[in-house]
């Protein structure tokens, strides 16, 4: 059988994405406490970004408290993550998690994001 061409290219098949995690749509975090002064038409989230490629994107918060994640909306991860071609998960510190003077003793991923990486390959 002639392997598929890549057919969201084409334009027959678009994929259903999620986009999921703390990291996903917040700007602030990304650079972490010594960011370089730039402007912000040179720098953009995940979700900006795959906005642009994939305009079908799906995405919602599931941290109450986005990254440091103390407190996850379960019910709605189960449901986010259900029925799609590919999930995308942005985790990660920043600097309400971890900056100059304020160094974390361990490199787990911070509150419930890696119950929330666990949830998604669940489901």
């Amino acid at each position: 059988m002639p392997q598929q061409t890549s057919t969201y290219e084409t334009g027959s098949w678009v994929p259903i994405l999620q986009l999921i995690g703390p990291m996903a749509d917040n700007y602030k975090q990304m650079f972490g406490n010594l960011p370089p002064e730039q402007s912000r038409d040179f720098a953009k989230t995940p979700l900006q970004s795959l906005k642009e490629i994939f305009p079908g994107l799906h995405y919602k918060p599931v941290c109450h408290d986005q990254t440091k994640c103390t407190s996850l909306h379960k019910n709605l991860v189960e449901k986010l993550s259900k029925d799609k071609d590919l999930i995308i998960a942005a985790l990660g510190t920043g600097p309400v998690v971890e900056s100059e003077f304020h160094d974390r003793t361990h490199l787990e991923l911070p509150g419930q994001q890696k119950e929330l990486l666990l949830d998604i390959m669940k489901y």
